[in-house]
């Protein structure tokens, strides 16, 4: 819902900078249709393996990233 829009007009707003080096407005297409979608993807693939693991991790499900890293012990996650 919400949070795929905001994902996308971010990306939307940001276009300029991140075609600024295209050769031209093919590359510059090609680019977004295969790069955009796959981080998209692997993004979303990410959230989804992280978010799985805390059940089997901490036993409940955790959705809040800032959760996650506080349960996790250790000097790495507080630096």
């Amino acid at each position: 819902g919400a949070d795929a829009v905001g994902f996308w007009s971010t990306l939307s707003l940001n276009i300029p900078d991140f075609t600024r080096y295209a050769k031209s407005q093919k590359a510059q297409l090609t680019g977004q249709a295969i790069g955009l979608p796959v981080f998209m993807a692997l993004f979303s693939f990410l959230g989804v393996a992280v978010t799985s693991s805390t059940t089997v991790i901490f036993g409940e499900v955790i959705s809040d990233p800032v959760q996650v890293v506080s349960r996790i012990q250790g000097l790495a996650p507080t630096v």
